[in-house]
């Protein structure tokens, strides 16, 4: 009988840094010769014909169950009691206090999720974690064995696309700054329009993109769109697009000068990744695991004086020479990043684990 490694997980989304690891992740463990299935608390029409619910799971005696954990879910408890060898995979939980204006549903899920990594630490023997910044949380809930790990980006997908045109010269005429991800309170969006509204005064011919969705918290989009008029900030120089193939991300990445991240909390952050790889020079906040992908690359900001970093997006934008230097350097980082680093440590990962059958 062939060795059987399953995932489990809440839901399994596409185009979601999560769900595309994990389809990554089976897909490695069967080239590798592993039986792997994929299984989810709460099955979703996009991905329900390659996911079962866990309920559905039959427990054999061998099997390695890894457990992707990011929210509170029932998942924590039914593993917990399995007596299977078991690997956490920590993507972190955004703290509560972040949405405690906007969605109490979800402020409960992330405290339940972040109590069930106590009971988790005394039942998964192994976890593995993408940055510095969660490893030290898993260790901090009592987790003893904390492996390196790594998402699989798969930026290569961008190579055989063809940017939509339409999109690269309606924006070829200004400089155009970029933000990749949620429109939630722990991105600080309203951080990024105050430092833009400061733009604006060094160069008035200049967009902002904001590229993501806003999950539950459409109170927080409204007391956006309220800041921009209180800034008097045109709205056809922001442009918000909530949801946007690759074809279209190639494409406004194409046509960006800067990537502005003002987030007060990141796991890991994979659009500072993509940034690097279409040599877009990085400015960010130093908070969560932003300096642990960045890596000493891009420009971290160790406060929010937003006059100030406005000044430093015109410097850098003006100096060629301190553009490309940026640039070099975080090309130099995007080497870390790439696919099949995270298939190596995958395959030592779990064989260090299997050891212990």
């Amino acid at each position: 009988m062939k060795q059987a490694i399953h995932q489990f997980l809440p839901v399994l989304a596409r185009h979601d840094a999560i769900g595309e690891t994990v389809l990554e992740i089976q897909k490695y463990l069967l080239n590798l010769g592993y039986d792997s299935k994929i299984f989810v608390e709460t099955i979703i029409d996009p991905t329900k014909t390659i996911t079962k619910s866990f309920r559905e799971y039959i427990p054999e005696k061998n099997d390695l169950l890894i457990y992707h954990h990011s929210i509170g879910s029932s998942l924590a408890k039914h593993l917990s009691e399995l007596s299977q060898l078991k690997l956490l995979f920590y993507h972190n939980i955004t703290p509560s206090k972040f949405f405690e204006d906007y969605d109490q549903t979800l402020v409960n899920q992330l405290d339940q999720g972040r109590d069930q990594l106590k009971i988790l630490s005394q039942h998964f023997t192994y976890a593995m974690a993408a940055s510095g910044y969660n490893k030290a949380e898993l260790s901090s809930y009592g987790f003893k064995t904390i492996f390196d790990m790594q998402y699989f980006l798969n930026l290569e997908r961008f190579n055989n696309i063809v940017p939509d045109k339409e999109i690269l010269n309606s924006y070829n005429d200004t400089t155009n700054i970029i933000f990749v991800g949620r429109r939630s309170p722990n991105k600080k969006v309203e951080d990024i329009l105050k430092v833009f509204a400061y733009y604006k005064i060094f160069n008035p011919n200049s967009k902002l993109f904001l590229l993501g969705g806003s999950w539950s918290v459409e109170e927080y989009v409204k007391k956006l769109e309220t800041l921009k008029e209180k800034l008097k900030i045109d709205n056809n120089d922001v442009i918000s697009i909530t949801t946007l193939s690759d074809k279209e991300l190639k494409s406004y990445f194409q046509i960006s000068d800067v990537f502005l991240c003002m987030s007060e909390h990141e796991g890991f952050c994979i659009p500072l990744v993509e940034s690097m790889h279409f040599d877009i020079p990085i400015i960010a906040y130093n908070a969560g695991a932003i300096p642990d992908t960045l890596g000493g690359a891009g420009i971290l900001l160790n406060h929010k004086k937003f006059g100030e970093i406005a000044n430093i997006i015109d410097i850098l934008i003006s100096n060629d020479l301190l553009k490309n230097q940026i640039i070099e350097q975080q090309n130099q980082r995007l080497l870390n990043f790439s696919d099949e680093k995270a298939k190596i440590l995958l395959k030592n990962n779990i064989e260090q684990v299997l050891k212990s059958l």
